[in-house]
């Protein structure tokens, strides 16, 4: 899959929201990295791509969906289907 339609998901394991967002992401078969703030460099990645300092905050592509918004993360959800799809036609 191309990086682009990526999905990182920036926790940290304190977040109350989190588990909640990797579970919903789980069960529509997303693909997704889960990268942890509580490391400096990590939280340096957020803040520089975002300017956020809270999570959780999932990133793919140019979109950004702050907390559990289930319509935004649907949306990802779609154009990350849409690549996969796209990339198996032969």
């Amino acid at each position: 899959m191309h990086n682009l339609y990526m999905i990182k998901v920036y926790t940290s394991e304190t977040c109350v929201k989190c588990p909640q967002v990797k579970k919903y992401l789980n069960l529509k078969g997303a693909k997704f990295v889960e990268v942890d703030v509580s490391d400096r460099a990590n939280m340096a990645e957020l803040r520089q791509l975002t300017g956020y300092t809270t999570v959780p905050v999932i990133i793919s592509g140019t979109d950004v969906v702050r907390g559990l918004d289930i319509y935004k993360l649907n949306k990802i959800i779609q154009k990350q289907n849409q690549a996969y799809r796209a990339s198996q036609v032969v």
